[in-house]
């Protein structure tokens, strides 16, 4: 199977023609700046066998699983050197949560309902994913899980800034719609219908808080 990563960088450069060469300090730095490395978090198919995968730039990288395992790698992190993936893992009828440090795979939780780490942050010594766990959204910091919702739901992604740990995901209400949620340390707030799809469901998958603004995709 081969894997084709395209970037295309638009750069638009002011020259200031106020005598001399037009190039200058700014543009030296430009010219001399490493080409950013991009990490992609997946899946492949080993013959008939879905399993987690993940790149560096244009470069498949080693990651572990359990024998026979299928799975899938869903979001990565990098801080301080060390690689951070999360995802799932699946072998014997149960599937685990799963965090990959530098390629070395850790289960997170186990049964319950398609358990997964759907989205990884790592700040200030401190490693967290937001987790569904046995139907429920929770979030897994360094060693411990916890539900953050009593009712079916997930944790699709995650944030922290500060002190403060953004998950978003959705919580299923008695109609049995999905309703797309935001959490902020742990208090629930259903985000607002989009005008025209009211009755319908609606899920967060990503969050990104810059100041005080906070932006959800879903």
């Amino acid at each position: 199977m081969k894997t084709a990563i395209f970037s295309l960088l638009s750069i638009l450069l002011f020259l200031s023609c106020s005598g001399g060469s037009p190039k200058n300090a700014a543009d030296s730095q430009a010219d001399t700046q490493a080409p950013p490395v991009i990490y992609t978090a997946g899946y492949a198919y080993s013959g008939s066998l879905r399993v987690p995968a993940l790149w560096k730039n244009n470069e498949p990288q080693p990651i572990s699983r359990v024998s026979n395992a299928s799975g899938e790698a869903k979001s990565v992190f990098v801080s301080n050197g060390n690689v951070y993936a999360s995802g799932y893992e699946a072998t014997g009828g149960t599937q685990y949560a799963a965090l990959w440090i530098n390629g070395s795979l850790y289960h997170l939780c186990t049964g319950g309902d398609a358990n997964a780490g759907n989205s990884v942050f790592v700040q200030g010594g401190d490693t967290y994913v937001a987790v569904r766990m046995g139907g429920r959204a929770a979030l897994w910091k360094n060693s411990s899980a916890s539900t953050i919702s009593s009712s079916v739901s997930d944790a699709r992604g995650i944030y922290v800034s500060g002190s403060d740990v953004y998950i978003v995901g959705y919580i299923r209400n008695s109609q049995g719609r999905n309703v797309a949620t935001i959490w902020k340390n742990g208090a629930a707030q259903q985000l607002p219908e989009v005008l025209g799809y009211q009755q319908t469901s609606s899920e967060a998958n990503s969050v990104y808080v810059s100041g005080s603004d906070v932006y959800v995709a879903g």
